[in-house]
């Protein structure tokens, strides 16, 4: 078994919900082994200097001892979220095999996660197929503990230096790349409209990566690897974000004493199955026309 993985922890302005990461980090069972890196993005105007002042605070107050060793790199200018994870994943994989990524809002609610995230890095180590590993999952019952398939959460995840060395990260060829196929994929077969975000990258209207990565994932022809239960929860579906509000807001479920059965076989077939009960649920969250029309408006009001 290799080596505990790094943690790399995606910091901006939100002081709150970083303390609340880290409470819930140093809860999980050998966060002693870990070594974290934060990469905290420097603030883009003059209010958002308050928020960064405080997570600096939070930081260098928060005993950090519980944890193997920590790095604290500071941005000397503004990266935007897209810059600053992309770089910061790179950075650490520079001196490790894989990565766990954190963003500031979520928090952990199974404190097997990183055992269960360091057992699942070994287990598809060698595996080629097999891009990333997430710890979130849908409020939805699923009949396997672990779940191979098409669909790529962001919420707490986790991959490797091979895989991720693969990446392109330029929306423009990432598009030109993409079949039919993968983009009926990228929106779970109408359930979602996912793919506008990549086009939205390129016009300047967002600033994400977690679009390009699952569009890597999918022109390399990789699949994700879930959990049948959540093993974590996200907080920043409370508009404190740049690209979570609370319209997306939903009742989060988790069994906080989960522990997943782990497979007998390296190599999983994509569960068609589960991927359609993701896409119904989509598609139950739109609602009808009218509700569409309702909330669109509502977005339209407050721009």
């Amino acid at each position: 078994m290799t080596n505990y993985p790094p943690i790399a922890l995606i910091c901006y302005k939100r002081a709150k919900h970083l303390s609340t990461l880290l409470n819930s980090l140093i809860q999980c069972n050998s966060i002693s082994k870990a070594e974290i890196y934060f990469f905290i993005d420097y603030p883009k105007d003059h209010k958002s200097q308050k928020g960064y002042n405080d997570v600096l605070n939070i930081i260098n107050k928060f005993d950090l001892s519980s944890f193997q060793s920590f790095q604290i790199i500071k941005r000397k200018k503004n990266f935007g979220l897209r810059n600053n994870v992309i770089q910061g994943i790179n950075e650490v994989l520079k001196k490790h095999n894989n990565i766990i990524v954190l963003e500031d809002d979520i928090e952990i609610i199974n404190f097997n996660f990183y055992e269960i995230m360091h057992s699942y890095l070994n287990i598809y180590e060698l595996n080629k197929d097999v891009w990333h590993i997430a710890s979130w999952n849908y409020p939805i019952t699923f009949n396997n503990d672990v779940i191979a398939w098409r669909i790529m959460e962001c919420w707490g995840w986790a991959t490797w230096r091979d895989k991720w060395a693969k990446a392109i990260f330029d929306p423009v060829e990432i598009k030109n790349k993409l079949s039919f196929n993968d983009k009926q994929t990228i929106n779970l077969w109408g359930g979602r409209n996912t793919y506008r975000e990549l086009t939205s990258n390129i016009t300047g209207k967002m600033d994400t990566w977690a679009i390009m990565w699952l569009c890597n994932i999918l022109i390399n022809k990789g699949i994700c690897i879930s959990f049948k239960e959540s093993l974590v929860i996200n907080n920043g579906l409370d508009n404190s974000g740049s690209n979570c509000s609370s319209e997306s807001n939903f009742i989060q479920v988790y069994d906080a004493n989960f522990l997943p059965q782990k497979p007998s076989f390296k190599s999983m077939d994509i569960d068609h199955f589960s991927e359609i009960k993701v896409s119904e649920w989509y598609k139950k969250r739109r609602g009808g026309m009218i509700k569409r029309i309702v909330r669109r408006l509502k977005r339209i009001l407050k721009k």
